[in-house]
C-alpha cells in the first residue's frame, strides 16, 4: 500500500469519529445546557482543525447557529414537522410567485400547513 493510501484511509476514521461524536453529542439526553455547548465547541475546535472540508462546512453552521441547536435540543422540537412544513412553504411560495406582504404569507403558511394552534409554529413563524 502507498503512503497516499495509508493518508485516505487516516482522514476516513478521522472523519467517521468525527461524525460518531456530534451524534453522541446531540443524541445525549443532557440535564445540564451548559455542558452540551461545552461538547459542542470542543467538536467544532476538533472539527476545525482536521481538513476536511466537509466537516468543517458542518462545524461553521454548528456554530453559527449554536444557540438554535441547543434550543432545540432543550425543548425537544419535533423535526418532522420542520420538515414539512418546510416543504409547504416552498410549494405555497411556488403557487403563488411571491407576496408582497410578509405577515400574509405567513398567515397562508398557517392556514395551509394546519398550525394556527400549534405553539411550535408560532415559535418559528
Amino acid at each position: 500500500m502507498t503512503g497516499n493510501g495509508a493518508y485516505t484511509e487516516f482522514r476516513t476514521g478521522s472523519g467517521y469519529l468525527l461524525k460518531e461524536q456530534l451524534r453522541a453529542i446531540l443524541r445525549h439526553p443532557w440535564r445540564y445546557l451548559g455542558v452540551m455547548r461545552a461538547r459542542l465547541h470542543d467538536w467544532i475546535m476538533a472539527t476545525l482543525g482536521s481538513g476536511l472540508a466537509e466537516l468543517e462546512r458542518v462545524a461553521h453552521r454548528i456554530a453559527n447557529h449554536l444557540d438554535a441547536v441547543i434550543a432545540g435540543h432543550q425543548h425537544d422540537v419535533p423535526l418532522g414537522l420542520a420538515e414539512a412544513t418546510n416543504s409547504q412553504i416552498a410549494a405555497l411560495r411556488f403557487q403563488a410567485r411571491g407576496h408582497r406582504d410578509p405577515e400574509y404569507f405567513k398567515l397562508k403558511i398557517l392556514q395551509r400547513c394546519g398550525l394556527r394552534h400549534n405553539p411550535w409554529a408560532r415559535i418559528v413563524l
